[in-house]
């Protein structure tokens, strides 16, 4: 506990900082607030690496203490960058609709975040099998059993389902070069890479302390993410209000809002 309550307080230190340069630079235009925070950037990707790697020890796979897998933090990661990329795309589709954003942000942007939906959802898969295959392959009791308790007591549903519908459905889709191009059905795409996630993280906790299935759990693994979305919604709204939506004094905003134009 002490450690993920470090890992938060460090991840916000680091946002607060981000957003304290952006907006700084949006009043005085100070070309230096950009470098500082790509010198920033670069420290934080090594760190973030690190330590989403470590709370995923901590949050997830210490719920069954005598499994491990090196691959776990990778394999969480994938997933996170995932739903992160999908959640950009659905904060993008409503602020477009509310006309926060009016032609900002075009067909090529859009276009680029399905790319990277198309290639992390790939990723996530690939992490996933290869964790699967090499377990499976060295059949230890010890490490087999994490998919021993997920084949039975009902679980098998999810764990059968989950490479369908988070890899093969959204990947056959983002195939697609129109899908990728279209806000109005990249959106939907978004939205379900997030409620497959939902699944898979109810899939990553719940067999570790039921051994069969619960629909009572998956409706409160819902009902806490969608309390933490709340959450979430709720702070950056509040900072929109506050601060201009793009970075009025980042040096490379034309080059950015003309893209591949």
């Amino acid at each position: 506990m002490a450690r993920m309550i470090l890992f938060g307080a460090a991840w916000s230190t680091f946002g607060w900082f981000f957003y304290r340069r952006s907006t700084k630079q949006d009043q005085d235009k100070d070309v230096s607030h950009t470098q500082f925070n790509a010198r920033l950037a670069g420290g934080f990707i090594v760190f973030f690496a690190l330590s989403f790697s470590l709370a995923s020890f901590d949050l997830i796979m210490s719920l069954t203490p005598h499994w491990f897998s090196t691959m776990f933090g990778v394999y969480c990661f994938a997933g996170a960058y995932q739903t992160g990329l999908s959640t950009l795309v659905i904060m993008i589709y409503f602020l477009k609709k509310k006309g926060y954003l009016g032609n900002l942000v075009n067909e090529n942007h859009i276009h680029d975040i399905g790319k990277f939906m198309l290639g992390f959802c790939t990723f996530w898969a690939y992490v996933g099998f290869s964790q699967f295959m090499l377990i499976w392959y060295a059949n230890i009791p010890e490490e087999t059993f994490f998919y021993e308790q997920r084949l039975t007591g009902g679980w098998e549903v999810i764990s059968y389902s989950l490479p369908f519908i988070k890899f093969v459905f959204p990947f056959l889709l983002l195939l697609n070069r129109p899908n990728k191009r279209d806000i109005n059905v990249l959106v939907k795409i978004a939205l379900w890479i997030v409620f497959t996630q939902i699944i898979e993280i109810y899939w990553l906790v719940f067999p570790a302390n039921f051994e069969n299935f619960h629909f009572s759990g998956l409706v409160l693994t819902f009902g806490t993410v969608i309390g933490f979305i709340g959450l979430f919604g709720f702070v950056v709204l509040k900072r929109y209000e506050s601060a201009p939506l793009i970075p009025v004094g980042d040096p490379r905003l034309d080059q950015a809002l003309h893209h591949h134009q």
